[in-house]
């Protein structure tokens, strides 16, 4: 079991995307660049914990995502 970081970005399209990062610092700053960025098409940008399992699932807050 490895911890990992998500960037979770909503879209005003409607659409979610969410970014691989490995650590808390790097998310940071992928969440900082990426809002100055696309300024008028995000409604939310926030940070997630999640955990990979060998298998390569990822777990955030105890639920297989992907």
């Amino acid at each position: 079991m490895k911890r990992i970081w998500l960037v979770k970005t909503e879209w005003t399209s409607g659409g979610v995307t969410m970014t691989y990062q490995k650590t808390r610092e790097d998310a940071r700053r992928f969440k900082k660049s990426f809002s100055e960025l696309h300024t008028g098409y995000l409604i939310s940008v926030k940070i997630l914990k999640g955990y990979e399992y060998t298998s390569g699932r990822i777990y955030i807050s105890g639920k297989v995502h992907y």
